[in-house]
């Protein structure tokens, strides 16, 4: 079956929250210094989520798009904490390319008693020389996230690669390996269960996104 479910296309997203280990580009200092930013995903960013049935592969697209949001990032060399980096997500809006999947999603999620999913950035951590803007390659950045599935939380680590595409635009790309049922989701199934999802899926994102400084 193509374009099998999509639990993770948006979380982080998602996995989107990445967008955040980047903002807040000021010169690193051996104190903490606080920043505020005020971020936008532009249109040619791209979330999708790949996995694996006993059948075949699919691929799923996030059709979401969100506005302009405000974190507060309180940076310390290349160490950022994060306060009101949130991100909710609604299962509906998931595009797996066929209803039938996507209503399996959503009965997957929960989404009836559970009718968004959040991502909460915490922290990230990059090489300092980058976080001045004194990188002009690809850079390695390292987040740690709050996801929020089905009413469950767990603690995620996520490996991401960023660059600066000059005027205050980034580009960030990777992928995370997320895991169904740690967050007491059941993989779905189809054809009264000739058809099984695997455990493991995997989330990629490749984000363009536009940054402005409050203070």
């Amino acid at each position: 079956m193509k374009g099998y479910i999509n639990f993770g296309t948006c979380l982080n997203l998602g996995f989107m929250l990445l967008i955040m280990s980047v903002l807040s580009l000021a010169v690193a200092t051996a104190f903490t210094v606080v920043r505020v930013k005020t971020y936008r995903l532009e249109e040619t960013s791209k979330l999708y989520l790949k996995g694996t049935s006993n059948v075949n592969a699919f691929t799923c697209e996030c059709q979401e798009r969100y506005q302009e949001n405000t974190i507060e990032a309180e940076i310390n060399g290349g160490h950022v904490r994060f306060r009101r980096a949130e991100l909710l997500m609604r299962p509906a809006v998931f595009n797996c390319h066929n209803r039938k999947i996507e209503a399996d999603l959503q009965k997957a999620l929960k989404a009836d008693q559970y009718p968004t999913l959040k991502v909460a950035l915490t922290e990230t951590w990059m090489d300092p020389k980058c976080l001045e803007g004194g990188c002009t390659d690809w850079f390695d950045v390292s987040a740690k996230v709050q996801i929020t599935l089905a009413g469950n939380t767990r603690n995620e680590h996520i490996a991401a690669k960023a660059k600066s595409l000059g005027n205050n635009r980034f580009q960030i790309s990777g992928s995370k390996a997320l895991q169904m049922t740690a967050f007491g989701v059941t993989p779905p199934e189809a054809m009264f269960g000739m058809i099984k999802v695997n455990d493991w899926i995997n989330f990629h994102f490749d984000l363009s996104v536009a940054v402005r400084n409050n203070s």
